[in-house]
């Protein structure tokens, strides 16, 4: 099944068609306890999903504590038919994405070394999960940062196995589920479970609450259109998010200049990047320089 990763600027959804057997599969819905589940469809490899980033971490900050977040692996593209021309095509449409959400991008695999399936950076979260499930989002995190600023092959074992070391895994254990058939089953599951959902594209985020049906929010929205679906649930207060601009990068290791933004709450990011370049002046940031933009990172 050679799904499609064709990503568009308009909708701001990188759509899929997931051929997936549907046969054997039984639907197990969520159980909602005490928390309200949030289930994120994803894919490492989603350049929309990278859009993402600077709004689903301010709202699992103000709102994580009432919410049980899970991640779902989509499984994006299963085998690439590319032709030459149109992996440069999504290079272009990559770096669109990023221009547009303030995410810089950088295209340079697709034009270098082209992706061959996202099934491999679909296990590697898998096979972290096994382990530690904040490690394996810290594993994806990593693995978007790998593909999308450093232009690295995340379908590469070696690549992953470095991203791996890097968020302190076990490694050994970690390549042994990475090959383990178990693994590529609870892909499967996730493929299914994404097609039962009716998810036609990434980001999309589905919802449950208590005695009220599903709610799916698709594309890139943003963070009080999720805070607005959430109190449909349950009324609930935001946590309050302060803190010191250098006290940031001891908690995160690489950030955009609108991902700061949104964690110092500066509504203009041209007023975010004088404080930023002045750190870097002072030696205590590095920049990180990415097609038309840049990362912070701490030296």
């Amino acid at each position: 099944m050679d799904n499609n990763m064709t990503c568009n600027p308009n909708t701001g959804v990188c759509e899929i068609n997931l051929n997936v057997d549907m046969e054997n599969f039984v639907y197990v819905p969520p159980v909602v306890k005490d928390k309200i589940i949030v289930e994120y469809f994803t894919d490492p490899i989603c350049a929309a999903c990278w859009g993402l980033e600077p709004v689903l971490r301010e709202f699992e900050l103000k709102y994580g504590d009432e919410i049980d977040f899970r991640v779902i692996m989509g499984g994006m593209l299963d085998k690439s038919t590319l032709n030459k021309e149109e992996a440069m095509a999504s290079a272009d449409h990559w770096e669109e994405f990023g221009d547009m959400f303030n995410m810089p991008i950088t295209g340079d695999v697709q034009r270098k070394d082209p992706l061959t399936s996202s099934y491999p950076a679909n296990l590697a979260y898998i096979a972290a999960k096994n382990q530690d499930l904040h490690k394996a989002n810290l594993l994806l995190r990593k693995m978007r940062e790998a593909l999308f600023v450093y232009a690295l092959n995340v379908d590469k074992e070696e690549v992953l196995e470095n991203l791996a070391k890097e968020v302190d895994l076990d490694e050994t254990l970690f390549m042994q589920d990475f090959y383990n058939p178990e693994t590529m089953d609870k892909l499967k599951y996730d493929l299914s479970y994404t097609r039962a959902n009716g998810v036609s594209g990434f980001p999309s985020i589905v919802m449950y609450g208590p005695n009220k049906p599903s709610m799916i929010i698709r594309g890139v929205r943003q963070v009080h259109e999720y805070s607005d679906a959430l109190n449909k649930f349950i009324e609930v207060k935001p946590k309050e998010i302060d803190y010191e601009l250098t006290e940031i990068f001891d908690k995160y290791d690489l950030l955009s200049t609108r991902e700061v933004s949104e964690l110092m709450n500066v509504y203009f990011t041209e007023d975010m990047a004088k404080d930023l370049d002045k750190l870097e002046k002072e030696g205590y940031l590095e920049k990180v320089l990415v097609n038309k933009g840049c990362y912070w990172k701490k030296k």
